[in-house]
């Protein structure tokens, strides 16, 4: 499968995560980052979501329950991320017939998108992606990147900005 790089701007949308475990958090975390709105939805939550839970702020809720139906009405993205795939592939389908972006965690064929291992240095972002076929040489490219380009990268473009 190709897939087609884009890099979204997520500011002000809503983006719902079903599921609260590791891979979860990680979407959460980067998700922090773009200034979206994030509706986590999940029966119990991984210890690493604890700071966040008790933080009362606008840039996400955590809802502890089950997924419904009704929780994908004025979603831009969705990402499925439980530990239950018939869920997932659940979660899937509801969202293209809603023409929701989904990006299913253990599926690729069913997500109308993947996300890229990233490393960042202010504006500048730099994406590695195996098409989801070996996720560990992403990475490993990605370990790469953050080595050979580095905070020099982030001052540059703050200097060029104010150009």
């Amino acid at each position: 499968m190709k897939f087609y790089p884009i890099n979204l701007n997520l500011k002000d949308k809503n983006v719902l995560i079903v599921g609260a475990g590791k891979v979860a958090l990680r979407k959460f975390k980067r998700l922090l980052q773009t200034g979206a709105q994030i509706k986590i939805i999940a029966p119990e939550f991984n210890q690493g979501f604890k700071v966040y839970l008790n933080q009362e702020t606008r840039e996400y809720i955590f809802l502890e329950r089950k997924f419904r139906e009704k929780d994908l009405i004025g979603q831009f993205l969705v990402f499925a991320a439980t530990d239950n795939s018939e869920l997932n592939k659940r979660i899937a389908l509801l969202a293209r017939g809603k023409n929701i972006l989904v990006n299913i965690i253990d599926s690729a064929k069913l997500s109308n998108f993947t996300v890229p291992a990233a490393v960042t240095r202010g504006e500048l972002l730099l994406t590695a992606s195996s098409g989801s076929n070996l996720p560990a040489l992403s990475k490993n490219i990605k370990e790469k990147l953050k080595q050979e380009f580095g905070l020099e990268y982030q001052i540059l473009l703050e200097l060029m900005k104010d150009k």
